[in-house]
């Protein structure tokens, strides 16, 4: 059976499901993972390729407002490009929307090194705040970004590190949300 695993405390969930619901599952999330969109592009900040999305009938010229979209621990950024790319919002709502991965535990869990109340399990030194400070500069120097419209959106360890984004940047972003994240152990 198919199960669910909370990603801050690793507990399991079993979910009663059939095997051909799970074959199903498992085709359709390969389909739509290497499903590319019209406004798909990618960007190098130093850690190898970023998924950008941009509207379909994007130009260059006016600004945009930039969404950075961090995964939760143990998630990737491939999960916010498949909602972005069928949610529709991008091109009604016309903003460009960054989706990076954080960097490797030892358990091979992706997760960002935010706060210390979050999900840094190993004690990991990675600079996560200075990557994806990087990263936006990396976009702003290629797309137009308008530079009072950027905002962080995370999950989970994601939201952790939306907060640590407003902290260590408030020059920055204007706005982040967070969802199932909170802010240092120790504010």
């Amino acid at each position: 059976p198919l199960r669910i695993f909370d990603d801050l405390y690793e507990t399991q969930t079993p979910v009663g499901m059939s095997l051909i619901d799970d074959i199903a599952c498992s085709v359709l999330a390969t389909v739509l993972s290497h499903r590319r969109a019209a406004g798909t592009v990618v960007i190098d900040a130093g850690r190898g390729d970023v998924t950008l999305l941009l509207p379909d009938d994007y130009k260059t010229g006016a600004p945009l407002p930039l969404f950075l979209s961090l995964h939760g621990f143990g998630g990737d950024g491939n999960a916010f490009v498949q909602y972005w790319n069928t949610s529709g919002q991008l091109d009604t709502q016309r903003f460009i929307v960054a989706a990076p991965d954080g960097p490797v535990d030892s358990r091979d869990k992706r997760f960002w090194n935010a706060t210390d109340a979050c999900c840094n399990k190993d004690g990991a030194t990675t600079d996560d705040s200075g990557y994806l400070r990087t990263l936006v500069e990396a976009i702003e120097a290629k797309y137009p970004v308008d530079p009072l419209q950027i905002h962080a959106f995370g999950y989970s360890n994601g939201g952790f590190m939306a907060h640590r984004m407003a902290c260590d940047h408030a020059d920055k972003f204007a706005s982040i949300v967070s969802v199932a994240g909170a802010s240092f152990a120790d504010p």
